[in-house]
């Protein structure tokens, strides 16, 4: 073989369990991974694209390391290729919170856009 597995393609951050979910590492921008299961895909369409970004989404639950069980509520994970050069959509989406919750404007949109727990 002239390639590593990840050189191919593989993603080391995703484990497929044998109950057929994923789980699934997400590394903080300071470094700090959460584990995160798979509970059902939400969209997949453009993960089969030759180009564009791939995205997938899922809703997932945190996995506690110390006893491998999930915990906390469901949430929406997505998973996306993006260009080093870009800006993480988390930035921008945290961004957009902070100066729409200071406006009247917030109370219109509600939850939107969610709330980012880690990107």
């Amino acid at each position: 073989m002239f390639a590593t597995k990840e050189q191919l393609g593989w993603d080391p951050t995703m484990q497929l369990r044998d109950d057929g979910q994923l789980d699934i590492d997400v590394r903080s921008e300071d470094g700090i991974v959460t584990t995160y299961r798979t509970q059902r895909i939400v969209s997949d369409k453009e993960a089969d694209s030759l180009v564009g970004a791939g995205t997938r989404t899922w809703v997932v639950r945190e996995v506690r390391a110390s006893d491998d069980k999930e915990f906390g509520p469901p949430l929406m994970l997505k998973d996306t290729w993006v260009d080093k050069d870009r800006r993480r959509e988390g930035v921008s989406c945290q961004r957009l919170r902070a100066v729409t919750q200071s406006s009247s404007a917030f109370k219109k949109m509600g939850q939107f856009p969610m709330p980012v727990i880690v990107h």
